[in-house]
């Protein structure tokens, strides 16, 4: 991690922030529920995964920037 600049550690924050919500979410979607229940989490663990892949894509950029 020596190479990573600024940007690039503040990208990583902000995507172990991002896993730390998919594991909590993953928790609520593995409780029992009613049908129809799970849909709230369901969407929101979907958007939190996509965000997670942007900003893995957007470290992938900036660290080809950099070499």
């Amino acid at each position: 991690m020596d190479k990573d600049n600024e940007h690039i550690k503040k990208l990583i924050q902000a995507r172990d922030k991002m896993v730390e919500q998919r594991r909590a979410l993953v928790e609520v979607l593995a409780m029992p529920r009613q049908r129809g229940d799970a849909e709230s989490p369901r969407d929101a663990f979907l958007s939190v995964q996509l965000m997670i892949e942007a900003l893995e894509r957007a470290m992938a950029h900036e660290r080809s920037m950099v070499t």
